[in-house]
């Protein structure tokens, strides 16, 4: 019996901590959802702002070799980047 209510307390314990980290995630989601709004209303365009965000997201030697394989590419085909 006391195997089934220490059990019964963790799992009890688990629900409590899992429904904690869904409300935290949903008021990150929404005060996310207002800085974008925020970022738009200011006049600036989210598409490189969301580009730039998920370069700064990789290790900067991942960041490299994608950026000179795409050089690499870009130059084989004869196409000048734009940037």
């Amino acid at each position: 019996m006391n195997d089934e209510t220490n059990a019964d307390a963790q799992l009890k314990s688990y629900v409590d901590r899992f429904e904690n980290l869904m409300e935290q995630a949903e008021r990150v989601a929404d005060d996310t959802k207002e800085l974008w709004q925020e970022f738009k209303s200011n006049g600036h365009d989210p598409a490189p702002m969301k580009k730039l965000l998920a370069i700064r997201k990789k290790d900067f030697e991942k960041q490299k070799a994608e950026a000179d394989m795409i050089r690499l590419y870009a130059s084989r085909i004869q196409f000048d980047l734009p940037f």
